[in-house]
């Protein structure tokens, strides 16, 4: 009778487990039995777009940036953008393995006019969310031609210099800089994407390589995984490991991420990064040349063995280069650090098609993100017979409120004829200690694809420069809050930017090497200065007769890593040079033949950074040291009062933030402490009454130069790295990662 009902029992038996499996495989929810615990169900992840808003206008070419924030409890570990329903971007999260919220920033360019329906999903495993969706227009780019001002042309770039400087360019924000290269090391502080931490040394560890970086004065270590390494990284070496940490005693065991199994997922490879400049012009030899750095990245779980990736050049030309393999989320840059050089011979639209795995080599988990191009505008050559060039839009006549400190020169400033003001322009009054605290936001000028570093207001307070990222620097009509003029020519980023004292000339600071002079009426280059390795600051004299750059010394002879060149405007010749222990990281002058010149330290144990002053007739030895030993992030020097202003951390490589203000006497007038908040921009106002200074948390404080007292924080929405007051104190400045020029104010 047994063997009769054994086997019905046991067929029961094994529907009944057949059906529980089912349940959980389909994710039905159930009540929790008593003496178990039931795991949670995989959950679709949940976009929100933050960026651009509904029905925003762009035009051909113009970057823009998605800005999106996925969440999920079972943990997000992709972000994908679509155009169309064509995936253009995507983003992994760094170093954790599926955080429950995820910010990230995806460009897209369009490259033809229309309506674009932008949608950002992501996954949780491979389980994917229902796609949120924005809708832009896009426009055709405006004409430079007959019947308005538009943009220029762009202007011709020099043969591409190559930026030797080895430093680790963050791909996606939250990745963490720690005392150590692994995850049991304390977090120092996280990075924002697009951050460029200079690489003094590596580890290569059981989880990949870290990179021994420098950022805002501190030393640490960071996942290189979630980096691109660019510049010349030949002569970095490991870096001594510091002891591991006591293991932390955990109070509960983290659960296991559901929807992970222990199957790792196939290799899926991808581009991450795509970057260069969006337009070149063609030299008189019918030529033009750019650098673009590609980047490979293995976003599965397994290892891809060798493949090759394919380069589809404008001139019909195709270049393949070969990549042994990428372990799980390791990345490659291709053809290598340096980048790929592209030459470009006809005018039009160009495209730059990379292909990964061509050949279809390596068997991945998704096929269909092996392909990324990048469309980039070819100016034709200069003509025989120049035309006039465009006139830019009109400004109103500066009202009464806002009184000019330096007219502009008939013929040598921007050429705005007077017009009627086309909008109303908003009446202020000059920001002071008593009034510090109503500053308030009052306009937002938006255009740059990239992160802003430099700020200028020419000596009218008319018009702001603004250098960036993107590889170039805009011109701003600073009433009518609009768009004047767009110089392109650099080949990398464009890092600082300052107007002559006169106004007529635009001078720019770029990693490519290079300090650039232009015409501010025509924004045509007047002068190319080489410095021969990255430039990261400039300044003009007070008499606009000279012009210094600092930044890497490209000999780096006995040690010295930083270099300042100072080169007169009329004629371009070298007339000082100034060599200094770290690197240079701000340049003023005082006068015509005294320049104030701040570096980094070399690092935490050797130090070295230093604020000096120094003669020109006599540049090798400083005449007055106002501070040495940490590292100097940034420096605000103002002429006419005599004021300098430094930051810093209050000990090598660790300590509160502060900036210190000296007169060139060598008397310390303030001492502002930030606390844990780094220091990324200064500047000092009309008067040196105000110090402003910008910090990484998204903070522009004002300071009370006379009592060290803050009187007002202004929040940016993300990192800060360039700020500035227009001349008669009416106007603030700032720009970062936001992409966009801020102006504050008190109506």
């Amino acid at each position: 009778m047994r063997s009769r009902f054994a086997h019905p029992r046991l067929a029961g038996v094994i529907i009944v487990l057949i059906l529980a499996a089912l349940a959980c495989n389909l994710q039905i929810g159930g009540q929790q039995g008593p003496g178990g615990t039931a795991s949670p169900p995989v959950q679709r992840p949940v976009v929100e777009i933050l960026e651009p808003q509904q029905g925003q206008t762009f035009t051909v070419g113009q970057s823009v940036p998605v800005r999106a924030r996925a969440t999920s409890p079972s943990g997000v570990t992709l972000v994908e953008l679509l155009a169309n329903n064509v995936r253009v971007n995507s983003q992994v999260p760094a170093e954790a393995v599926g955080p429950t919220v995820v910010e990230v920033v995806m460009d897209y360019k369009p490259d033809r006019p229309g309506t674009v329906i932008l949608a950002v999903q992501a996954y949780s495993g491979q389980i994917v969310g229902q796609p949120a969706q924005r809708s832009i227009t896009v426009l055709p780019q405006l004409s430079p031609g007959e019947g308005g001002a538009g943009t220029l042309p762009a202007l011709q770039p020099t043969p591409t210099v190559f930026n030797p400087v080895c430093r680790a360019r963050v791909n996606v924000g939250g990745l963490r800089l720690r005392t150590g290269p692994g995850t049991e090391y304390d977090i120092i502080t996280n990075f924002n994407a697009g951050d460029e931490p200079l690489i003094a040394g590596y580890a290569d560890r059981s989880d990949g390589r870290w990179w021994y970086v420098s950022w805002a004065g501190t030393f640490g270590w960071t996942a290189a995984a979630y980096t691109t390494q660019l510049g010349d990284c030949s002569t970095i070496r490991p870096a001594v490991i510091p002891p591991s940490p006591t293991p932390r005693a955990t109070a509960t065991v983290p659960p296991t991420q559901p929807g992970i199994t222990a199957t790792p997922t196939l290799p899926d490879l991808f581009i991450p990064l795509f970057e260069g400049v969006t337009q070149v012009q063609l030299g008189a030899d019918g030529t033009a040349q750019a650098n673009f750095v590609i980047q490979v990245r293995n976003a599965g779980g397994q290892i891809a063995g060798p493949f090759r990736v394919r380069v589809d050049k404008p001139d019909g030309q195709i270049d393949y280069f070969n990549v042994p393999g990428l372990a799980p989320g390791q990345t490659a840059d291709v053809p290598g650090p340096g980048g790929l050089i592209v030459v470009f011979r006809t005018p039009g639209i160009a495209r730059i098609i990379v292909t990964v795995d061509d050949q279809n080599a390596v068997g991945e988990s998704n096929e269909g993100n092996n392909q990324v191009y990048r469309d980039v505008t070819v100016n034709p050559g200069p003509a025989t017979n120049t035309p006039p060039a465009p006139t830019p839009a009109p400004s109103p006549t500066t009202p009464p409120a806002q009184p000019q400190l330096q007219p502009e020169v008939s013929g040598q400033g921007v050429g705005i004829p007077e017009a009627p003001a086309v909008a109303p322009i908003l009446a202020l009054g000059p920001i002071g200690p008593g009034n510090a605290a109503q500053v308030t936001q009052i306009a937002a000028l938006s255009g740059h694809g990239g992160t802003i570093t430099g700020l200028d207001f020419n000596p009218a307070g008319t018009l702001l420069a603004s250098a960036s990222r993107d590889g170039t620097v805009r011109l701003w009509d600073v009433y009518l809050e609009s768009e004047l003029l767009t110089l392109v020519g650099h080949t990398d980023r464009v890092q600082d930017v300052a107007f002559s004292p006169l106004g007529d000339r635009i001078a720019s600071a770029s990693l490519d090497g290079t300090v650039r002079l232009w015409e501010v009426s025509s924004g045509t280059p007047l002068m190319t200065l080489n410095h021969g390795a990255p430039v990261w600051r400039v300044a003009f004299s007070p008499d606009g007769s000279r012009v210094a750059g600092g930044g890497e010394n490209p000999d780096a002879g006995g040690g010295l890593s930083g270099l300042v060149r100072v080169w007169d405007t009329g004629t371009g010749a070298e007339v000082a040079l100034i060599q200094t222990f770290g690197v240079v990281t701000g340049v003023g002058f005082l006068d015509s033949g005294t320049l104030v010149v701040a570096s980094a330290a070399k690092d935490c144990s050797l130090g070295g950074g230093e604020v000096s002053i120094f003669t020109l007739d006599t540049p090798n030895a400083a005449l007055l040291t106002l501070a040495d030993g940490p590292t100097f992030t940034r420096l605000a020097v103002d002429a006419a009062t005599g004021l300098i202003a430094a930051s810093s951390q209050e000990a090598l490589c660790s300590g509160d933030y502060l900036v210190r203000a000296w007169y060139a006497s060598g008397y310390q007038a303030a001492t502002l402490d930030h606390g844990g908040n780094a220091v990324s921009g200064l500047a000092i106002g009309p008067g040196a009454t105000l110090i402003a200074s910008a910090s990484a948390d998204g903070a522009v404080r004002l300071w009370d130069t006379g009592t060290s007292a803050q009187l007002a924080v202004l929040s940016a929405g993300g990192t800060v790295e360039a700020i500035a007051f227009s001349p008669d104190g009416t106007r603030l400045a700032s720009g970062g990662a936001a992409d966009a020029v801020l102006l504050w104010g008190v109506g």
